[in-house]
């Protein structure tokens, strides 16, 4: 039976792997990264099973898009991929910008954190890939 699966930093690298293994297996997969074009490429190659989200993880409502549109497309959500991140600003702190820091937490901790405090899934894997 095909499970729904939310996968994060989809378009490349750890994620993208990750998405081309389910799909092949013929589970649904929701995938979401900043970067539409890979994203696309997979929805060519598997219509039916693939939902695409591009955006900013850094704008936490998209942890909920991505819920409510995986459960308004295929009636259930089994699991949960977290394997986006960033690494700017990579500098010293005394010369940084506090945005950037901010950006980089909002991404990489709280995105995360709204992921799985929406608790419609009961499995969730969390990987860290940064590139």
């Amino acid at each position: 039976m095909a499970k729904t699966i939310i996968v994060t930093g989809a378009s490349k690298g750890i994620g993208a792997a990750i998405a081309e293994l389910l799909l092949e297996k013929s589970h649904n997969v929701v995938l979401i990264a900043r970067t539409e074009q890979p994203l696309e490429e997979l929805r060519k190659r598997y219509p039916e099973q693939v939902l695409v989200l591009a955006g900013n993880l850094g704008d936490l409502s998209l942890a909920w898009k991505a819920v409510d549109s995986a459960l308004a497309r295929f009636e259930t959500l089994d699991g949960l991929i977290i394997n986006h991140g960033m690494m700017d600003p990579v500098t010293k702190i005394e010369t940084s910008d506090i945005g950037e820091w901010k950006e980089l937490f909002d991404v990489n901790f709280f995105s995360a954190v709204a992921f799985v405090s929406i608790e419609k899934t009961e499995t969730v894997l969390s990987l860290t890939e940064t590139g």
